[in-house]
């Protein structure tokens, strides 16, 4: 069930969200199994197949919970189950993940039962792979913090035998 009007109206305040740079009058769209409202504690959660399309970000997990204000205007969001999110060159995968609108931050969390590590993954030519507990990512300075780090980067072009 796709739920576009009443995305329309309640996420329209996402700007920035999974965004390097804050797009004014931007539509996410949340595509889920099933939704519920709670306009007395400002909750809204998206249940089973939770799909999000914001501004060339996707981000999918089995949960989704957006907490917004007064206004309608969403503040924060927090992902739990099996989270992907990418925007074609950089792909993150964890256990659960937030966002922060006021601090333009995303915090990706590692299995804590399973203990899989949070990943962000850069495709590109020069990426590399970060793994850790914890992964926080700045998304208008694209800086990153990670916890219990594990880094992989490609270090230079092949010369013969060895690598520079």
């Amino acid at each position: 069930m796709k739920f576009a009007l009443f995305t329309v109206i309640l996420l329209c305040g996402l700007n920035g969200a999974f965004a390097q740079k804050a797009v004014k009058n931007t539509t996410a769209y949340i595509t889920s199994l099933r939704c519920d409202f709670d306009r007395n504690e400002g909750v809204v959660m998206f249940d089973k197949n939770v799909y999000i399309d914001y501004d060339g970000y996707q981000m999918s997990s089995d949960r989704l919970f957006a907490f917004i204000s007064g206004t309608n205007e969403v503040t924060r969001v927090v992902a739990l189950g099996s989270v992907s999110v990418t925007n074609g060159a950089r792909i993150g995968t964890c256990e659960m993940a937030t966002y922060d609108k006021r601090l333009r931050r995303i915090e990706m969390f590692a299995d804590s039962k399973s203990r899989k590590p949070a990943k962000l993954n850069d495709t590109r030519p020069d990426g590399g792979t970060i793994e850790g507990s914890k992964i926080t990512f700045w998304t208008e300075s694209e800086e990153v913090e990670i916890e219990n780090s594990r880094i992989e980067v490609k270090s230079g072009k092949s010369v013969g035998k060895g690598v520079l």
